[in-house]
């Protein structure tokens, strides 16, 4: 063997030995970090209770559809229901229902449940301050004759009233309607009546729009796009009562 090949193989086995070297220090650094990763301090969890499976308003809540998981406590609110130490079961979940749609994996909130107790389920399930009336929705039907409406919708509230005074002097007759509150929360559905979930004075307006005996009322759904907020009030309870309505031609008012 000459010079040139003992040279040759010479820078070949240098450059072997580097890049075995290369390989074995690039297969080994990803794990450092990760090593280093474990080592360091642990986030500081809480057990808070977390609906295992999707819970329907008015559902309850039980051992079954709730489970403890582990949750960060730096995002632990004051609604969370975090573990107790002395037991397994927070008192506040004995006996509850969802007031609204629960999902799975979602912590279960104290202003979102509430007791039973001895009352009905509306009574249970309505918020304080609220009050449930009841609507009749005949002519609200769509497809075979059912509701269009369910449990959960947002609703327009729209009297529809025969102008007397009009009918008269025109000689045919003339019917009115009016939006008496908009964005209407829908408690449920059962049959041809419609339970809505009212402030108060919504609640008179409605009841006194109802006993007009020349008026109807008439729910108009909303897009979820549209249905954020609370329901608004439109009419005052004495138009309600009486034939103040604006006149609808076009969806313009006259």
């Amino acid at each position: 063997m000459n010079r040139t090949q003992i040279a040759v193989l010479g820078v070949a086995a240098v450059a072997f030995g580097g890049a075995y070297l290369a390989f074995n220090a690039l297969s080994v650094a990803p794990t450092a970090p990760q090593a280093s990763a474990q080592a360091g301090p642990g986030v500081a969890l809480e057990h808070v209770l977390v609906a295992s499976a999707d819970i329907a308003m008015g559902g309850p809540l039980n051992a079954t559809n709730t489970q403890w998981k582990d949750w960060p406590k730096a995002s632990v609110s004051d609604q969370m229901i975090v573990q107790p130490k002395s037991g397994p079961m927070d008192d506040d979940t004995k006996g509850a229902l969802a007031r609204i749609a629960i999902m799975k994996d979602e912590p279960i909130r104290k202003d979102r449940i509430a007791k039973a107790g001895g009352g009905g389920l509306l009574s249970a399930i309505l918020p304080s301050g609220h009050r449930a009336v009841n609507v009749q929705i005949d002519g609200n039907t769509g497809a075979n004759n059912q509701p269009f409406v369910s449990a959960g919708d947002r609703v327009d509230v729209i009297k529809i009233a025969r102008d007397e005074d009009q009918s008269r002097i025109k000689g045919v007759e003339v019917v009115v309607s009016q939006t008496i509150i908009e964005n209407v929360n829908v408690l449920g559905v059962a049959g041809t009546m419609a339970t809505l979930e009212l402030d108060p004075e919504q609640s008179q307006i409605v009841i006194l729009a109802q006993r007009q005996s020349n008026a109807g009322l008439r729910l108009a759904l909303r897009s979820l796009l549209d249905s954020q907020g609370e329901a608004r009030t439109v009419a005052k309870p004495q138009e309600a009562a009486t034939g103040g309505v604006t006149i609808m031609r076009f969806g313009a008012g006259n």
